[in-house]
């Protein structure tokens, strides 16, 4: 609800409970008290309704002041600014409750606490596989109640990643994805998720020769959406004369469908969104530990182009605290898509991926656990090369910057690996430069943080099979 809804409502509820011949005892201050808890009845509960009183805070305020204190004065036949200090005693005491004493709330974290580490595992958090770290070739972890950033400039591969890491969870976890759209439609981001779904299942299945019918993004997607519709039509025409191609299509295309339809792969357009509230309200209803994907963060529905920049990073600011804030109290797992800045951008000379080069990157990077960066360049025979980079990780080490894989069409990504004595290791990325445009040496490799000895997690495809 918005403030005004909400003082509206609050106001019909004190005025029923004032004229209700059961609460004649009561006094103003009383009759205030539980119009609230009737609107929100689990307000003390410390659970969603806690994040709605404290979010509607202003309309309290207002409804106490503005309603409750004349009628408090009346009863008690006091001026109004007693009555008014009265009420702002009341008022006060209120939020006070819902927040819970520090005592209680100490309590309460220490049991949450000791529970947590009773049965502690990663199986709450995410650990994706697919741009690990460091040549560990650990996965890196997402934890729950967190908010993580992949960034990169335009057509650095942001959407790309974003759609790999949500197809990878549905592969390697239990875990539900509601992936939030504003960069394409919801018909384009399907056919990227059963882009990737192919590609995954040519890989594992000792396919790899049908990805070399890589044409193109445009090519491959008419033909993907033309072999989905003709086999919708008429199953009969591909019962019999299914060619290896044709099958593995339409497999990826079931299988997506069976992700979507068993609620586990779930989307939510923000160009269909006509306020910053529904995306809330969407979030606050996801079960714990769903993953949450937002392409773009810097894409939320906050302000209107004309409005004053320092306005429209304030609201941008204040939408990033408001995600944050309930990823945390409902233990969600959050990636978001963020934007580089494009000043100084050169694809044929690229820079180092550093966290200051992230647009609006004050708040975006505070609020961040990790931030991973993504960049290309545009070699002197125009093709392009992916690299990433480690920028942040609160549990982790940070990395040089590492290759990219190719993709399948714009809809399969993953760290790039040579084969190192039967093990896969990371190819390095060495050819970058620094913000002041000097060649980045060995020297600048240098200053990156050791890493840990550690045991590897699962590999991911070397470069010699993804060519297989």
């Amino acid at each position: 609800m918005t403030n005004d809804e909400t003082l509206q409502a609050l106001n019909t509820t004190y005025n029923a409970l004032k004229d209700d011949k059961r609460n004649k005892g009561n006094d103003a201050i009383k009759n205030a008290h539980n119009a609230i808890i009737q609107l929100f009845p689990n307000v003390k509960d410390n659970n969603g309704d806690v994040w709605h009183a404290l979010e509607q805070k202003q309309a309290i305020k207002t409804f106490y002041i503005d309603y409750v204190t004349a009628d408090y004065a009346k009863e008690k036949n006091c001026d109004l600014d007693h009555a008014q200090k009265a009420v702002e005693t009341a008022l006060h005491d209120f939020f006070n409750s819902i927040k819970g004493n520090p005592n209680a709330g100490g309590k309460k974290a220490f049991s949450h606490y000791l529970q947590e580490i009773s049965d502690h595992d990663t199986t709450n958090d995410f650990q994706c596989g697919i741009l690990p770290a460091n040549s560990t070739m650990k996965a890196l972890n997402f934890p729950k109640a967190t908010l993580s950033i992949i960034a990169g400039r335009p057509s650095a591969g942001k959407t790309t990643a974003l759609v790999s890491i949500a197809m990878y969870a549905m592969r390697n976890t239990k875990k539900n994805v509601l992936f939030v759209t504003s960069e394409e439609t919801t018909n384009q981001l399907i056919t990227r998720f059963i882009k990737n779904q192919f590609c995954d299942n040519c890989i594992k299945n000792g396919k790899g020769t049908l990805l070399t019918k890589d044409y193109g993004k445009s090519y491959i997607n008419d033909v993907f959406k033309d072999i989905i519709n003709k086999d919708r039509k008429n199953p009969a025409l591909f019962e019999t004369s299914k060619d290896t191609f044709t099958a593995e299509v339409l497999k990826a295309a079931k299988d997506v469908e069976n992700f979507i339809e068993g609620g586990r792969l779930q989307l939510f357009d923000l160009d269909k969104t006509t306020s910053f509230e529904e995306l809330k309200d969407r979030l606050q209803e996801l079960e714990r530990h769903t993953i949450v994907i937002i392409d773009y963060i810097q894409n939320l529905p906050y302000a209107p182009s004309g409005t004053p920049n320092n306005d429209r990073l304030e609201s941008l600011r204040q939408q990033i605290f408001a995600i944050n804030a309930i990823v945390k109290a409902n233990e969600l797992i959050g990636i978001a898509g963020a934007q580089f800045n494009r000043e100084g951008a050169n694809e044929h000379n690229p820079e180092s991926l550093e966290l200051n080069k992230l647009g609006d990157s004050g708040e975006i990077e505070r609020k961040a656990h990790i931030v991973i960066g993504l960049g290309r360049r545009i070699n002197d025979d125009n093709k392009k090369t992916y690299f990433y980079r480690v920028m942040k990780d609160r549990e982790g080490d940070i990395s040089t910057h590492f290759e990219i894989a190719d993709y399948y069409a714009y809809s399969y990504l993953q760290a790039k690996t040579k084969d190192n004595n039967g093990n896969p290791e990371l190819i390095p990325f060495k050819t970058m430069t620094t913000a002041g445009g000097r060649q980045r040496t060995q020297k600048d490799e240098n200053k990156e943080p050791a890493t840990k000895t550690i045991k590897a997690g699962k590999a991911i495809l070397t470069q010699g099979e993804w060519e297989q």
